[in-house]
């Protein structure tokens, strides 16, 4: 990649700014076409909507509904791995306590 005495990049370079997403512009006049088309009020009738359909047992709904409100649950530990990550810990602990001590955590 050619670049200018400066370090930018060098003209002609496709990698420059402007370059790098073809379609941004119009994905970005596409988003402001659907915002003025879509009222604050569409929004409350469509979550209401969503919110119906969870409390008649629709999973997929009740799971948008609680994942924008309340976030992703977090992941589940390996279980394989907890040994490992408690034995970790432990050895962390314990080379703490000698380092702070000196003596090895014995009075």
């Amino acid at each position: 990649m050619e670049r200018t005495p400066s370090g930018k990049f060098g003209s002609g370079n496709t990698a420059a700014v402007g370059h790098l997403n073809a379609y941004a512009r119009q994905v970005a006049k596409l988003r402001q076409v659907l915002l003025e088309s879509v009222t604050e009020e569409d929004v409350r009738e469509i979550i209401q909507a969503m919110v119906r359909e969870a409390k008649k047992g629709d999973l997929a709904a009740a799971r948008e509904v609680l994942t924008r409100i309340i976030g992703k649950p977090p992941e589940s530990p390996d279980p394989d791995s907890l040994d490992n990550a408690e034995r970790r810990l432990l050895d962390e602990k314990f080379i703490f306590t000698l380092r702070s001590d000196g003596n090895g955590g014995k009075a």
